[in-house]
C-alpha cells in the first residue's frame, strides 16, 4: 500500500501547497492519503497503523527550479536537505522522514513543489493559484503508476 502524506503550515503562503494537496485529494476521494499540515510528527502513530509499503510525502521546497516543477526526491537526496530545501515544520523534515522509514520499514520519497513564497500570507502566490489544478491531475497521474 501506498501512503500520501500532505505537509505544509497554510499561514506561509506557498509552503502550505502540500497541505492543500493532501486535502484536495481526500475531498476526491483518494484512499490512504493525510493531511498532516504543519506538525506530521503528530501523524505519527497514524502512519505506523497503515503499515505502508512506499510513502509519498508532499511538500514545498526550494531545489531553484521553475516555479510548481515537482522533483522526486529519493533517500539519498532528502537525507542532505540542507541544500534542498528550507523548512517551516516542528521538526526538521529529514529527521522525520528518516525516524518514519526506521518505524515503519518503508520505502520514503519525499515529491517536492518548487514554490515563490513562504512569507507570512494566508493563500499560495498567484503563480501556484493558476497551477493549482493541473498539479493535482500531475499528481494524480504520479500516483497511479507507484
Amino acid at each position: 500500500m501506498v501512503l500520501v502524506v500532505g505537509i505544509g503550515n497554510r499561514d506561509r503562503g506557498d509552503d502550505g501547497i502540500g497541505s492543500l494537496i493532501a486535502e484536495r485529494l481526500i475531498k476526491e476521494g483518494l484512499e490512504n492519503v493525510l493531511d498532516c499540515e504543519r506538525t506530521p510528527e503528530n501523524y505519527l502513530s497514524k502512519i505506523i497503523e497503515k503499515k505502508p509499503a512506499k510513502i509519498i510525502f508532499i511538500d514545498a521546497c526550494d531545489f531553484d527550479g521553475q516555479i510548481g516543477e515537482i522533483k522526486i526526491f529519493k533517500k539519498e537526496e532528502w537525507r542532505n536537505f540542507k541544500k534542498l530545501s528550507f523548512s517551516t515544520h516542528t521538526l526538521p523534515l529529514s529527521l522525520f522522514l528518516s525516524l518514519i522509514e526506521k518505524l515503519t520499514n518503508s520505502e520514503i520519497y519525499l515529491l517536492g513543489i518548487q514554490v515563490k513564497n513562504t512569507g507570512f500570507s494566508q493563500s499560495l502566490s498567484e503563480e501556484l493559484k493558476n497551477l493549482f489544478e493541473e498539479l493535482i491531475e500531475r499528481i494524480k497521474t504520479f500516483l497511479k503508476g507507484v
